[in-house]
């Protein structure tokens, strides 16, 4: 039996546009607040495409989803499979990327390095000229640029020779 044997010979398909109509306008809503916030905080538009691209990416996977469960090709267990794979996979090939963002974060939050500061990594000494998500921009003694990611910034040794006198409460008794 092949799958267009198994496609009903009715199949509500008023009901299919309904929801692909609906899906695409909350998408088309979510996607145009995301961008207003994400410029009124001074975001990049490289960035703000790049939330455009991923709502409309989620909006056709949830559409497929809506048309291929609703006319019975896919059943919700072969669709959840998929999408757990899926899963799986995006989340393996982001596993470094993801690694640096929760290192930035954590750097950030816990003020370890500022921009200006002088530090050593790895053999790397120099002042920080940018502390972003994924890689903090160091310029070197000698004028060139070093860019090292946040994951191996925190697994150090990193050491901050202009940190004492900011964190001097820390060290005291």
């Amino acid at each position: 039996m092949s799958v267009l044997d198994r496609i009903p010979f009715f199949v509500p398909w008023g009901e299919a546009v309904l929801l692909v109509a609906v899906s695409g306008a909350f998408f088309l809503v979510l996607g145009r607040l995301l961008r207003s916030v994400a410029k009124r905080a001074g975001v990049r538009a490289r960035a703000r495409r790049a939330i455009w691209e991923t709502l409309s990416l989620l909006w056709l996977v949830t559409s497929a989803y809506l048309l291929l469960n609703l006319t019975g090709i896919a059943s919700q267990l072969t669709i959840l499979t998929a999408g757990g794979i899926a899963g799986l996979v995006i989340s393996m090939g982001l596993q470094t990327t993801l690694a640096n963002t929760f290192a930035g974060i954590f750097l950030l939050r816990d003020q370890a390095i500022r921009v200006g500061d002088r530090i050593e990594y790895a053999g790397t000494k120099g002042r920080v000229l940018r502390i972003a998500l994924r890689n903090t921009w160091i310029e070197t003694d000698d004028g060139a640029v070093a860019v090292i990611g946040n994951s191996a910034l925190s697994a150090g040794p990193l050491v901050n020779r202009s940190a004492r006198s900011r964190l001097s409460h820390l060290f005291e008794p």
